[in-house]
């Protein structure tokens, strides 16, 4: 006789232990197929390895670098006074201040307009340059953006700090090339 089931627990029936039975061997059957594949297959030929594709950069302070430097000065110098007359107009928050920041926004996008297509031109500029140039178009672009009337915010500040950092790099390689802006 068999053992009595604990209470509350159902002893599967003959059905649910042939099921079980016959899922084991199934699994166990398809395991020996695969195993079979895998051993009887031809290997695969090896795969001739390519070297991936490259961006052929400049060197920093090459050729290149000089003519984007020469290319971006103009620009660099406006929106260098541009932000210098923001300044100029006191403390955030102030009635000046904030009268001047609907001119300042439109002055960037502008700006932006204008500066996105030479750096486009330039692809053959060292990665260093035209990355931060980039970077400080596009902290530049985000400054403008978040920029509202009234009260300074922290983001204000991170921002303007993050555009002056990407301008190290245009610091560190045009003066040398003679192509500068201040």
């Amino acid at each position: 006789m068999p053992d009595a089931a604990p209470a509350g627990v159902r002893r599967p029936g003959w059905v649910g232990r042939w099921w079980r039975a016959g899922g084991t061997v199934a699994a166990v059957g398809m395991s020996v197929a695969a195993a079979v594949i895998l051993v009887t297959r031809p290997a695969a030929e090896p795969v001739a390895d390519t070297p991936p594709a490259t961006v052929t950069e400049g060197a920093v302070g090459g050729p290149a670098d000089k003519a984007l430097c020469a290319a971006v000065a103009p620009l660099a110098k406006e929106a260098s006074a541009v932000d210098t007359a923001l300044a100029n107009t006191g403390a955030y928050g102030t009635p000046a201040s904030d009268a001047a920041i609907p001119a300042f926004k439109a002055g960037v996008q502008d700006w932006l307009n204008r500066i996105e297509p030479v750096l486009a031109a330039h692809p053959d500029a060292s990665g260093y340059l035209l990355r931060n140039l980039h970077r400080y178009v596009d902290d530049r672009r985000i400054y403008a953006a978040m920029l509202d009337p009234g009260k300074e915010q922290p983001e204000y500040i991170a921002s303007w700090h993050d555009e002056l950092v990407a301008l190290g790099a245009p610091y560190e390689v045009c003066p040398p090339l003679g192509a500068w802006w201040r």
